[in-house]
Order: structure tokens, then sequence, then C-alpha cells
């Protein structure tokens, strides 16, 4: 190394200048294509309420920042399960694409897939279930009422509002989870590994000291009357539309004898030692106030129903993207440009498809 730095300290003014010249001019081009591309390219916005510039780069403009949120959605009668497949780094972000793809649950054949160049994939629901309903019309015979007979699912990375509302319009019975549907799910909660995990998760979100179940946390059905805790428990009912400042309440506590040996009581009770169990108190709403998208789909997804429905999600979609990935070598997308990706994507796609109809269809 001494040697070769004493080698360049010899080498001729002239030359050293022209290597010089040379960087120079070099960042001279990559600041004229950068201003270039702010002049003539136009900004690319976010979707949603508050949408937000996308990050890009010069390289591949269409594509987007992004980290790996699996979603996924199925049908039923020809379930079809939806995920998205996106280029990620071991730190899980990326400039790329997310690949989606709709599956069907009996055979697994992928019927409707299109690659996108943005992060997180709420905006792809609709483009997806209108796609869906296109290939399953041709299918049927164009079938315009197909939709309404069917059953879609997806996981918390398709979760809004927006997205909520538009199902609710095309009359599709949708189940799409929010991301705190495994809390409130009793099966999770008697689970030691989960109790653990959500104890890390509370300790590192209020610096060490876990977080009290607020009454969002626990399960409560005005119509039935009745509430359970997080840790799935019913409570009994101390008082009934009374009122608490001029406000409709209705309040619920905790049996003694299960409070006490609650694994959750650390993050329930104000005192773990405390003699009574947890009370909650639950205000009743005006009629602005009325339930909403987010809070149907909620107790929807809550029901002993729509856990069971939900359930079948994982077998429906995620076969096929470990077909795709482990078998088929798909690890990440090789191209630039949305629609060069997009036809990588559609190709990986129809492989798979056209291996299922061979292994299927012999049946």
């Amino acid at each position: 190394m001494l040697a070769t730095h004493q080698s360049q300290d010899q080498r001729p003014e002239a030359e050293v200048q022209a290597h010089e010249q040379a960087q120079i001019d070099k960042l001279e081009q990559v600041s004229r294509k950068i201003k270039k591309h702010l002049v003539t390219e136009p900004e690319r916005f976010g979707r949603g309420k508050s949408p937000k510039p996308i990050k890009r780069n010069i390289t591949d403009p269409e594509s987007g920042t992004m980290t790996r949120w699996p979603g996924a959605i199925w049908r039923e009668a020809r379930r079809v399960g939806l995920r998205d497949e996106a280029n990620n780094t071991s730190k899980g972000v990326i400039q790329g694409y997310n690949g989606i793809a709709a599956v069907d649950s009996k055979h697994q054949i992928i019927v409707h897939a299109e690659a996108y160049g943005e992060g997180p994939e709420q905006h792809a629901l609709t483009p997806m279930v209108l796609g869906i309903k296109q290939q399953l019309q041709r299918a049927s015979g164009q079938d315009e009422a197909i939709l309404q007979r069917t059953r879609i699912t997806a996981d918390s990375g398709f979760h809004s509002e927006a997205n909520l509302k538009i199902l609710s319009k095309l009359g599709v019975d949708g189940y799409i989870a929010d991301n705190q549907f495994r809390k409130r799910d009793p099966r999770f909660i008697d689970s030691e590994t989960y109790q653990q995990e959500q104890a890390k998760r509370n300790k590192a979100r209020g610096h060490g000291k876990a977080k009290r179940f607020e009454p969002k946390d626990f399960e409560y059905d005005p119509d039935a009357g009745t509430c359970r805790c997080p840790a799935g428990n019913g409570m009994w009912r101390s008082m009934h539309n009374g009122q608490i400042n001029g406000r409709q309440a209705s309040a619920f506590q905790g049996y003694r004898k299960t409070c006490r040996v609650c694994p959750l009581k650390a993050q329930c009770l104000r005192n773990p030692n405390q003699k009574d169990g947890r009370q909650v108190t639950f205000f009743a709403k005006s009629a602005h106030q009325a339930a909403g998208y987010l809070e149907r789909m909620q107790r929807k997804i809550d029901s002993p129903m729509g856990r069971h429905i939900y359930s079948q999600r994982l077998g429906t979609v995620e076969p096929v993207f470990g077909n795709l990935e482990a078998n088929k070598g798909l690890k990440r997308f090789t191209l630039r440009g949305k629609a060069k990706v997009n036809a990588q994507w559609l190709l990986y796609c129809l492989v798979h498809t056209i291996e299922k109809i061979a292994t299927q269809g012999a049946r």
C-alpha cells in the first residue's frame, strides 16, 4: 500500500489534473441527469387520506421503497388467495416492486396477478378484486353477480376503512384482519409464547413498563350485553344503562377467582394483588358515532365463524409463494420498469399455474 501511494505521488502534474477533471466531468454528468429528472418527471404520491411522496431513484422511477409485508386474500366457492412478494434485503427494505397474486384454494391456481411499485399494498385490493371478477366472469360465462357470492379474507396489510367500504359497496363478504386481532383471540392469548412476546412488546413501547389494558382491548358486545377481557374470560355486568357525567354507560367487572390466577393480571390490574377483579366502563355512542366499517369488521373477525374462516387463509396462499421462492428460484425481481417487472412476475405465475394444471388436471 505504501509503495502504491508513493508511486502515485510521483505522477506527473498533468496526469493528476487529468484524473481530477475526469472525476469532475463524471459528477457534473450525474448532476445534469438528476436536474433533468426533477424537471421532467412528475412527483409520485402514495394513496390514502394523507398521501406522501413515494421515494424513488433515477434508475427506475416507477419503483418504490418498501418493506416485505405479506398479505393474503382468498374466496370461498372458488376461493382465491392473494399475497405480495416484495424485493427485500436482510434489513427488510429495498427500492423495488410488490408482486401480488390471487390464488384458487381448491387447486392453488393463480387466477390473477400484477406487480406494483408502491410500498403498502392497501391500494392494491380494489384492482385485484376487480381483476379477479373479470377472470371469473370469463370462466363462468360473464356472470355479473359473481362477486356477491364470494368470501374474501386478507391480512392487516390490506386493512383500511376505504377498502372495507369498497367491499361493502361491491357486496362482497369480506374478512380483513386488523393488526390487533391476535391480541383479542383467546387461542393466541392462552399460548405461553404469545404472552412472552406480548410482554416484550409492551415493555419496549413503555420503556420497560408494561402497558395496561384499555377498554378498547376488551371484547364488548352492546347488543348481547356481554364483555370478555383480553384473556378471553367473561365478565359480569355491574352497571347497565347508567349515567356518568350525563352520558349513558355500562360497566363490567372480572370475577375475583379468574383475575387472581390470570397470567395477564400484571397488564390488567392496577395492583396485581388487589381483591376485586378488573373493572371497565363503556359509554354509549351517539347517532353520529354509530359503528363504522372498522368496528363492524372487528366484531366480524372476532366472532367464532370469523376466526374459523380467517384461519384457512394460510393454507391457501403460502404454499404457492413457497413454490415460487424455493422451487422456482424467484428470490427477487431482476428487471427494471413496471412493464418488465410485471411481465417477469406473470411468467413465473404462469409456470406455477401450468404445473398445477398438469398435476391436478390428471385427477
